[in-house]
C-alpha cells in the first residue's frame, strides 16, 4: 500500500503543479479498509478538509489508474498511536552545508573501478528536493539501471563526481519526462556532498527557483538570493529547466548565475525536457550557456534495461515475480520508467487486493486496459510540420483565418495532438495557430466528437500521433 501511495502522490504531483501538491501530501498515509475501499490518514483536520475540498477526485481518479480497480476513498486525521511510515518520515537532507570554502580536490568517482556499474531504477516522482532545499535519499546511483539507452548520461555523471572538468561544465541532460534526468542528478549530489560534506550543493527545481527569486524579488533582498546561488554553492543542480520557456526575465538571471559559477569552477548541471535543436522560447544567451559544455540524451529504455528494472522492483517490493510475467509487463510497457513502475504497482495491487499469485494471466488481467502515458520531446512546431505535411497544408495557411474544411480539420488535428504531447496551455496553442483560448477549447471539444461518430477520424488521428511519435523516437 506504501509503494502504492507514492505512485499516487507522484502522478499527483506530475499533473497538479508538484510544489503544492508535495506539501498538502508530505505526511500521509494509506491503508486498506477491504477489498473495495481504503483510508487515508491525514495530519490534522485542515489538511483534511483542503484535501477533500481539492484533491479527493484526484486521488480516486489515480488510484483507479494505478490499481485498474474504481477503490473507494475516504480520509480521516491520523490517530495519535499511528506513526508516519519510514519512507514519509524521512526527511530530505540538506546539503547546503555551512561551509565557507571550496575543497581542493574532490573524491574519487562512484563505483569499484572497472565493476560492473551499479544498477538502478526511479524513484517514484519528485520530493521536497522540489523546494530547492534537499536530495530525495531514494535517487542514488545504487538504484539507477544502466542500460544502452542512459549509458553515455551515466558515464558523463560519473566523470563530473571523480572530478570539475571545465569541458563538461555545464553537463547538460535532456530527454522526455519519465526517464531518470532527476534521479541522475541527485544521485550526483549525493555522492559528493556524502564524499565531502564540505562543498555547497544546492538542488532546485526551475519552478522553486523562480518561486525564490520572485519572492526575494518582492521582499527586496535580491542580493542574498544572487549570494545563496553565486557565491555560496559549489555545486549547482537545476531540474526542469524547460519551466523557464518564456520566461525572459528569469532566463537573464540565469546566465548570469551560470556565468558566476562557471567562471569559478564551480559544477554546473542543468536537466530538462529541452534539446539542443528545440530552443523555441529560450533565448540564445540561455541555449548557448546550457549547451557550451557535455550534452548527454537519455533514451526511452530498451526491453532488456525495461526487464532488469522490473526486477530491481520486484525486489524492492519483496514479491516473488516470474520473468515470463516481467516479460509481459516490459512488452506492455516502452515509453517511460514511471509508466513501468505504475504498470508494475497495478499488477502487485491487484494481486495484493485479490489475494491472487502474479502469473500471466494475472499480469495480462491487470495491464488489459493500462494506457501508457508518454512523455515526448515535441514542439507546436514539429505537430504544426507533421501535421501539415499528411494534409499538404503549409503552417500559414494552419495559422491562417481560413474556414475551409479540409484546413479547419488539419487545424484541429494539431491542435489536438499538441495539448496531448507538448503540455502546452490552451493559451500558447492558440498563440501558435493566432486563436484565442476559447476557439482552441471549441477545437478540440469538436474534434473529440467526431473521433466518438466516426471510426475514419479516430483511425487517421491514431495513424498521425503514432507516425508523429515514431518519427521523433518517443
Amino acid at each position: 500500500m506504501e509503494k502504492l501511495w507514492q505512485l499516487v502522490k507522484s502522478n499527483l504531483e506530475e499533473r497538479l503543479h508538484g510544489l503544492h501538491v508535495s506539501c498538502w501530501f508530505q505526511d500521509t498515509q494509506i491503508a486498506s479498509e477491504g477489498p473495495e475501499s481504503v483510508i487515508v490518514y491525514v495530519p490534522n483536520k485542515f489538511s483534511q478538509k483542503w484535501i477533500q475540498d481539492n484533491y479527493l477526485s484526484h486521488v480516486v481518479e489515480e488510484i483507479r489508474s494505478v490499481t485498474g480497480r474504481q477503490l473507494k476513498v475516504s480520509l480521516a486525521v491520523r490517530p495519535g498511536s499511528l506513526q508516519p511510515s519510514a519512507a514519509e518520515s524521512q526527511k530530505d537532507t540538506d546539503r547546503d552545508g555551512n561551509g565557507d570554502h571550496r575543497p581542493a580536490s574532490l573524491p574519487p568517482a562512484p563505483g569499484d573501478g572497472g565493476a560492473t556499474p551499479p544498477r538502478v531504477t526511479q524513484a517514484p516522482g519528485p520530493s521536497c528536493a522540489a523546494a530547492g532545499r534537499g536530495l530525495n535519499r531514494k535517487y542514488r546511483f545504487s538504484t539507477f539501471v544502466v542500460g544502452a539507452s542512459n549509458r553515455f548520461a551515466w558515464t558523463a555523471a560519473q566523470e563530473v563526481c571523480r572530478r570539475f572538468e571545465p569541458s563538461y561544465n555545464p553537463l547538460c541532460v535532456y530527454s522526455p519526462a519519465g526517464l531518470g534526468k532527476t534521479h541522475l542528478g541527485q544521485a550526483v549530489g549525493h555522492f559528493l556532498g556524502e564524499k565531502d560534506r564540505r562543498l555547497r550543493i544546492r538542488w532546485s527545481s526551475a519552478e522553486a527557483f523562480c518561486a525564490e527569486m520572485m519572492q526575494q524579488l518582492r521582499n527586496k533582498t535580491l542580493s542574498a538570493f544572487k549570494q545563496k546561488y553565486r557565491e555560496e554553492c559549489d555545486v549547482f543542480c537545476l531540474d526542469d529547466v524547460h519551466f523557464l520557456k518564456g520566461k525572459k526575465w528569469i532566463q537573464t538571471e540565469l546566465c548570469y548565475t551560470l556565468d558566476a559559477l562557471v567562471d569559478q569552477g564551480k559544477q554546473v548541471l542543468l536537466f530538462g525536457q529541452i534539446a539542443p535543436n528545440d530552443t523555441e522560447g529560450f533565448s540564445e544567451g540561455l541555449t548557448s550557456r546550457m549547451f557550451s559544455g557535455l550534452t548527454a540524451r537519455i533514451y526511452p529504455p530498451e526491453k532488456e534495461t525495461r526487464i532488469e528494472i522490473l526486477r530491481l522492483l520486484a525486489s524492492q517490493s519483496g514479491v516473488s515475480v516470474p520473468d515470463s510475467s516481467l516479460e509481459i509487463i516490459a512488452d506492455a510497457v516502452t515509453a517511460h520508467i514511471r509508466n513501468l513502475e505504475g504498470a508494475f504497482t497495478r499488477v502487485v495491487a491487484m494481486s495484493s487486493l485479490l489475494k491472487r499469485p502474479i502469473d500471466q494471466e494475472l499480469v495480462a488481467e491487470a495491464l488489459k486496459d493500462f494506457k501508457e502515458k508518454r512523455g515526448a520531446l515535441l514542439t507546436l512546431e514539429d505537430i504544426s510540420r507533421h501535421v501539415g505535411c499528411y494534409f499538404q497544408i503549409d503552417r500559414e495557411a494552419l495559422a491562417g483565418r481560413s474556414r475551409k474544411q479540409r484546413v479547419y480539420y488539419c487545424r484541429q488535428i494539431a491542435m489536438y495532438l499538441s495539448r496531448k504531447h507538448t503540455g502546452e496551455s490552451l493559451q500558447a496553442i492558440g498563440l501558435f495557430y493566432h486563436r484565442d483560448h476559447a476557439s482552441v477549447f471549441h477545437a478540440l471539444r469538436s474534434l473529440e466528437q467526431k473521433m466518438k461518430v466516426s471510426a475514419r477520424v479516430r483511425r487517421e488521428v491514431a495513424f498521425l500521433e503514432e507516425t508523429l511519435l515514431e518519427r521523433h523516437g518517443t
